[in-house]
């Protein structure tokens, strides 16, 4: 077997980063240092692997932040190891451009796109908001001064997601042209997810796959 890279435009969205971590925990025997992917409330975590913890010795920002432009000989050298021990990587970028100069520089690689349209941004921008508040409240993000007075309010929830939209910190939509692209509406229909990933490389979804407990744990909240 010869290492595929699966390069996924990622995205600053918690629940953008289903697809990711669905592939890591399907796959999780044939990939090359993988992230460790759960799901805590309904959010999705991961805890980094050795691929996240050889990065972070090199850069200082995080995986799906780095320029590879400027760190190709870390990849190459990333890339040597799986292919070594004949396994797999997935990575993903927030920039399109980065996933280009990967899929430039090496063989084999899979480019995949997580896209969304304007009539999803509402339900994004409430998921990255709750997904703020119940990182402040469990102590993952630090609050400061001002997010310790907005969770003691009536609805922190609602602030954040105005504050967030007013800060533009996502795009209204994002439509990537790469070798595979998902939508995240996509997300929410078990069958078509099924097709997408035996599309990617024959990967089942079973019952008590990580998908699966997600899609159950989001409850009614999911966009129609």
């Amino acid at each position: 077997m010869s290492t595929k890279i699966y390069l996924f435009k990622a995205h600053p969205i918690n629940v953008s980063n289903l697809a990711i971590y669905a592939m890591d925990s399907i796959f999780i025997n044939k990939l090359f240092g993988p992230c460790r992917p759960y799901i805590e409330n309904k959010f999705l975590f991961c805890e980094p692997g050795l691929v996240d913890i050889e990065i972070s010795k090199f850069t200082d920002t995080t995986t799906r932040k780095v320029e590879w432009h400027q760190h190709i000989k870390i990849f190459e050298g990333l890339v040597d190891q799986a292919t070594q021990v004949d396994q797999n990587l997935v990575f993903g970028n927030y920039s399109d451009e980065q996933i280009e100069i990967i899929a430039g520089h090496f063989k084999n690689c899979i480019t995949i796109g997580i896209n969304y349209n304007e009539s999803l941004y509402p339900y994004l921008i409430s998921n990255m908001a709750q997904y703020h508040v119940y990182a402040l409240k469990q102590g993952y993000i630090l609050p400061n001064k001002v997010d310790l007075e907005i969770l003691s309010g009536s609805d922190p929830v609602d602030y954040y997601k105005t504050a967030f939209d007013q800060l533009n910190l996502i795009p209204k939509s994002s439509i990537s042209k790469f070798d595979y692209n998902i939508d995240i509406q996509d997300f929410f229909k078990p069958n078509i997810m099924t097709d997408h990933f035996n599309n990617l490389g024959d990967l089942p979804i079973t019952s008590d796959s990580l998908y699966h407990k997600w899609l159950t744990q989001q409850g009614d909240d999911i966009p129609v």
